[in-house]
């Protein structure tokens, strides 16, 4: 099925394979990924539909945001540019963000958000701070992973929050 619905945007955007493109076909396509849950489709929906001269489904339309500021925050720029260029400017601010902070500014969420680990490193003891890096090197050891990424995103988001 996402093969099928690939092919059908390919075919949105040019004659590339010697017919003619069947656009409200191509769009009904684009409609049945975004709403399964498909980000870069939901990042491309409005962007194609403006494109091709049709009017965005009136029951898409309260998801609009949110799809698009979905897709801002894990680094579509075509999304971002969209919820700029139609003046959602709290959710490209809310997608900015997030992007900045907790996803590193890669677009992938890499590491969970985890409250107990910012209490640990912002407390006035440095033997608490310790306990809890020494424990999740640990166990990253025990699962074979590297997570010295997850503890500077840490690092980095504590002093976000400091001076925010």
């Amino acid at each position: 099925m996402h093969a099928a619905i690939s092919l059908a945007i390919t075919s949105l955007a040019a004659i590339d394979f010697g017919g003619n493109p069947d656009f409200e076909l191509g769009l009904n396509y684009l409609t049945l990924a975004a709403e399964m849950g498909y980000r870069e489709h939901q990042a491309l929906f409005l962007r194609l539909y403006r494109t091709f001269g049709y009017d965005v489904p009136p029951d898409c339309l309260p998801k609009l945001g949110n799809w698009l500021s979905e897709a801002a925050a894990t680094g579509s720029m075509t999304a971002a540019e969209d919820l700029k260029l139609y003046r959602y400017e709290t959710e490209y601010t809310a997608a900015i963000q997030l992007l900045r902070t907790r996803y590193c500014g890669i677009g992938q969420e890499t590491f969970e958000y985890d409250e107990h680990a910012f209490e640990a490193l912002l407390s006035s003891s440095k033997a608490v701070c310790r306990e809890y890096i020494s424990s999740e090197f640990v166990d990253m050891k025990k699962q074979g992973r590297d997570w010295s990424g997850y503890l500077l995103r840490l690092a980095v988001g504590l002093m976000e929050s400091l001076f925010l």
